[in-house]
């Protein structure tokens, strides 16, 4: 098509965008400035159109656009470096062939939690050839505001053809040609029978204002099915978003269908149930679900796949919390059949409606997730403990988690806003009889886009038993009667349990005896407390020690001492002094004979 010169544009841009200050000051209860200022320098990128149907989901399997589909422009817009005021504008003027859709009333532009910080007229020409606008006002939400930007998403009801694959957009003053979907130019609408699609591809369904989660669908034709799988069996692996979608609990809600062609009516299909994840199965066909660490889905499905069919895989999710869908965000899932080299096919969803636009001053949702070591002693023996953490964050969302080490990463099934600080704290790691080491303690600052992972390790030290030192039983040398020296103490050792005393070691030095007696402490036992006369030794074992005074033996002599009688005093008598006697005189003594004596022989001898 012929692009305008960049004088007719600022024409008919200058009258849309007078008429929209216009409409837009006399709406009730919208507050807008008292005057839209074109900032020129907010630059608008990535500017993109999407074949979609009327309620914004992806089409799939098809090659071209058509009058009377419809299309979905998004582009983003960054006023970072441009200084944004309230009452700053930017604008969009499409082609005539794409009409805007839903122009009664203004569109906000929303940050993540609400708030209303700017707004878009929609504006669409009432001249023919002319361009169809959208302009944008930011409001006093932005004012001392840094790092402004967002996105904007737009539903097109197509009007007419095009004679090429692009078509010009004026993005805030700059011209620029965007691919239409396919590369292709607008068409006019064939008429022509359904047939299921050449290749897999993935939607969404089931999206209104107060859904509780988003249907998923993976759709692939029998031929392609049986080309990539001659045995019949499908594998596809899908991988939630974390800390944003759950996967729903009702097994029978994943399904696998099938859709053929009506024969009644060949430009429309009929639809059949073949299996579900609950056991149900229809012709031949089946279907398992397996959930690990509640983000990551695998769906294997086996059954007799119609090569002129198509197959649709039904995923249903949740969203965390049990919260309502967020208006302003994407959600996004993919999918990969893993036993081909295909490609993951990957669909994201948003609110249904015509038009979104966002902003943001570094906003945004993350979550965190936690993982569980446990080393150390009996570690084995606990790798299925569950551990419990408590969490409490600045944006006064708090509660407790689970985790083992066996049950890998635990994903906490919570969104939390960009810059939100949790503090995540273990409640249950001890142990009786064991010494814990590890961080008891965390904390995480969220980040849009992100789930942070914080490990805790838990290393435990098996605790031994105490045990008291025993004192020795000694009993000390005596003097035995006639012994010069003493005997030895009689040392006496207890038995205590983890204790192995030693054999007592006595040393004399002249009267100084010393008593020692070493200890040694088996494994598993310790000894808390060493009392007096007790010393530790460097390799572990402990010495008591005790010295005493050796007693005083008499000392050996030639013959015993005897003491003396004692002494009787008697009274003297008186002395009587007696006569003279005359001595007689010698008398001669008689001379004796010898006696003879008889000898005897002597008696036999006996025995011999």
């Amino acid at each position: 098509m012929k692009s305008m010169t960049n004088r007719a544009r600022r024409g008919w841009l200058a009258v849309l965008t007078a008429a929209a200050v216009a409409v837009s000051g006399m709406v009730a209860g919208i507050a807008s400035p008292a005057a839209a200022d074109e900032n020129s320098k907010i630059v608008l990128t990535d500017a993109k159109f999407t074949h979609v149907t009327d309620r914004s989901a992806p089409v799939t399997g098809r090659n071209e656009v058509w009058v009377q589909d419809y299309l979905e422009f998004s582009v983003n817009y960054d006023a970072t470096a441009a200084d944004p005021k309230p009452g700053d504008s930017f604008y969009v003027a499409l082609p005539s062939q794409l009409t805007l859709r839903d122009t009664a009333a203004l569109k906000d532009l929303k940050t993540e939690d609400g708030t209303v910080a700017g707004q878009c007229k929609l504006v669409n020409a009432t001249t023919a050839g002319s361009p169809n606008v959208l302009t944008c006002t930011f409001n006093d939400a932005i004012k001392d505001k840094i790092d402004v930007k967002g996105s904007i998403k737009a539903n097109l009801y197509v009007k007419d053809v095009t004679t090429a694959n692009t078509v010009d957009v004026d993005l805030n003053g700059k011209s620029s040609p965007v691919i239409l979907p396919y590369d292709k130019p607008i068409a006019p609408r064939p008429v022509k029978d359904w047939a299921p699609r050449t290749k897999p591809a993935k939607y969404s369904s089931g999206v209104g204002s107060q859904s509780k989660g988003i249907n998923w669908h993976i759709a692939a034709s029998g031929q392609w099915i049986n080309a990539n799988h001659p045995d019949g069996k499908v594998v596809i692996q899908d991988n939630l978003t974390p800390g944003v979608l759950l996967p729903h609990s009702d097994k029978s809600r994943y399904t696998v269908s099938e859709l053929c062609q009506d024969p009644n009516k060949t430009s429309s299909y009929t639809t059949v149930v073949k299996a579900d994840a609950n056991g149900k199965s229809i012709d031949g066909f089946t279907l398992t679900l397996t959930v690990a660490n509640t983000q990551d889905l695998t769906l294997e499905a086996s059954g007799p796949w119609k090569a002129n069919c198509e197959y649709v895989f039904s995923v249903p999710t949740v969203f965390a919390s049990g919260l309502t869908i967020d208006k302003n965000y994407d959600y996004t899932n993919s999918a990969k059949f893993t036993l081909t080299t295909a490609d993951p096919v990957t669909a994201s969803r948003t609110y249904a409606e015509t038009f979104q636009g966002t902003i943001q001053y570094r906003d945004g949702f993350g979550g965190f997730k936690l993982t569980k070591l446990v080393q150390g002693d009996d570690a084995a023996a606990y790798a299925n403990h569950e551990y419990t953490f408590a969490y409490t964050c600045s944006d006064k969302q708090s509660g407790e988690v689970k985790v083992s080490q066996a049950g890998g990463v635990v994903v906490v099934d919570k969104q939390f806003p960009n810059g939100t600080t949790c503090t995540i704290t273990e409640t249950n790691y001890a142990r009786a009889g064991y010494e814990w080491a590890g961080t008891e303690t965390q904390q995480v600052t969220i980040k849009a886009g992100e789930t942070a992972q914080l490990n805790f390790v838990n290393t435990y030290t098996k605790q031994p038993t105490v045990v008291k030192l025993v004192d020795p039983s000694i009993v000390e040398g005596t003097c035995p009667v006639g012994a010069t020296e003493p005997t030895k103490p009689t040392v006496t050792t207890p038995t205590v349990e983890g204790l192995t005393y030693g054999e007592p070691v006595i040393t004399t030095e002249g009267s100084k005896i010393t008593v020692t007696v070493t200890v040694t402490v088996a494994d598993g036992y310790t000894v808390a407390e060493v009392p007096a006369g007790w010393t530790k030794n460097s390799n572990g074992t402990f010495t008591y020690t005790k010295e005493l005074t050796a007693p005083s033996c008499p000392t050996a002599s030639a013959s015993p001492t005897v003491n003396p009688a004692p002494t009787v005093s008697v009274s003297p008598v008186p002395t009587v002094t007696p006569s003279p006697t005359k001595a007689p005189a010698p008398s001669k003594a008689p001379t004796a004979k010898p006696t003879p004596v008889k000898t005897k022989p002597a008696p036999p001898k006996t025995g011999s």
